[in-house]
């Protein structure tokens, strides 16, 4: 029992190494004693050559890894390199190629804006280069000092955008890259902005009436609608652009004002844009109901009248008109009819023997009411217009404003008749002698 020996307990080695075999700690160097670091930015060359290392290194310690590391580690380590290798070509090919900080300058200088004007409707502004989009560079490797970059350009005018491809063409010389020319690839596309150009609507209005005058049926045709509002004042009273449609509807009112008529009308026009081209066009155009009725309010007012002649029943005359002006005061005037009052002398009286300046029966009448029917309109409107019944006879009022030689012309004729009794030999009848007197009017 003494002599056994007493049982030991193996300690295993083990491979980390004890303190006195560690490398001893590192001296870090003075910071002053650093060598200055040169802070000049890397150029696209540096940033190539600086990936090309790294992937030298890394393949350095593939090596290592392919023994120690799992092969998975490994895959994906290559697959790393593979990508930073390719990333390093990208960039040092993208250093060979033109700075794309000068594209946009150099098509502003040397590609030209696709044609276009404005139309009918449209604005005609010149469209100038706006922005440019690079979509590609590239070289012939036989030709390594020259590159082609291909860009989108989109031009604009504040109311239509033009989309061009473009293809702008690079010459390396003495080292720097240079642009020889700009050239416009297809043609272009246009987009809406803004809607059409208010005062080009407002100087092409025949046309809008024209389109206008389309949408009147058989039964409301008469004189058109670029003749009645010709000369009229044209207000645009509403305006809507839909952006996504490219469209615009645009309300206009129109009034027409002549010596004696005038003529009202609300008129909608609808335009659509043409990406093809870049203009507006005309699409739609209506009218508002009772656009070709005449407006008879500038009729309104006091007319005096000036003897100018008179047409008698017989040969014989009495001027007895001529002592006092007509005086014919129009108190309203709507939907063809008119109505007011007139004042003059009338003749209550018989037919005369010979030519008078007057004879017992002239009589002045005053403020007596009348009421008119419009007959006919064009050159001119007339009206037939009544008096109320009077024993001593029948007054009735012709008024005419204006005339195919004279348009700016207004008369007025008052036709007295009066019954009488007559007698031949010893028989007694009735007689009925006729005066018509006509003034030439002026607004007081």
């Amino acid at each position: 029992m003494d002599d056994e020996q007493a049982p030991t307990t193996e300690i295993p080695e083990t491979d980390e190494p004890t303190q006195s075999a560690l490398a001893p700690t590192e001296h870090m160097p003075d910071p002053g004693e650093s060598p200055a670091v040169d802070t000049d930015p890397a150029s696209l060359h540096d940033v190539a050559a600086a990936a090309e290392s790294f992937a030298r290194d890394r393949v350095g310690r593939l090596r290592e890894a392919l023994g120690a590391r799992k092969v998975l580690i490994a895959v994906a380590l290559v697959v790393a390199i593979a990508a930073i290798l390719g990333i390093a070509a990208l960039v040092r090919t993208l250093a060979d190629m033109p700075d794309a900080s000068s594209f946009k300058k150099d098509a502003q200088t040397m590609l030209a804006a696709p044609a276009y004007n404005g139309g009918t409707y449209g604005s005609d502004e010149p469209l100038v280069l706006h922005d440019l989009e690079v979509t590609g560079r590239h070289k012939a490797a036989s030709k390594p000092n020259e590159c082609q970059v291909n860009a989108v350009a989109t031009f604009s005018n504040g109311s239509v955008e033009a989309l061009q491809e473009a293809e702008l063409s690079y010459v390396r010389q003495d080292g720097a890259w240079k642009c020889v020319g700009a050239e416009p690839v297809g043609g272009a596309s246009y987009t809406a902005v803004a809607g059409v150009e208010d005062e080009k609507v407002l100087s092409n209005v025949s046309s809008v009436l024209q389109r206008a005058e389309a949408s009147f049926s058989e039964e409301q045709n008469g004189t058109a609608l670029p003749a009645l509002y010709g000369d009229a004042q044209v207000t645009i009273t509403e305006e809507s652009f839909d952006d996504e449609a490219e469209t615009e509807v645009m309300q206009l009112h129109l009034a027409r004002s002549a010596t004696f008529t005038a003529y009202e009308c609300d008129v909608r026009a609808t335009f659509a844009f043409r990406p093809s081209n870049g203009q507006w066009e005309l699409t739609a155009a209506t009218a508002s109901q009772g656009a070709k009725d005449i407006t008879l309010s500038p009729l309104v007012g006091t007319w005096t009248g000036t003897f100018s002649e008179q047409t008698p029943g017989n040969k014989s005359k009495c001027f007895g008109a001529k002592a006092s002006d007509l005086q014919v005061v129009i108190t309203s005037a709507a939907d063809g009819k008119i109505s007011g009052t007139l004042s003059g002398i009338v003749h209550f009286h018989g037919e005369c023997a010979q030519d008078v300046e007057a004879t017992e029966g002239d009589t002045a009448l005053t403020d007596v009411p009348f009421t008119g029917t419009m007959l006919h309109e064009g050159n001119g409107i007339s009206f037939a217009c009544t008096t109320p019944e009077d024993a001593r006879g029948t007054i009735e009022l012709t008024l005419l404003f204006g005339t195919q030689e004279d348009p700016s012309a207004a008369r007025a004729t008052l036709t007295t008749t009066h019954i009488y009794e007559a007698s031949w030999f010893i028989f007694a009848y009735d007689n009925q002698a006729t005066f018509a007197d006509t003034f030439v009017l002026t607004r007081q």
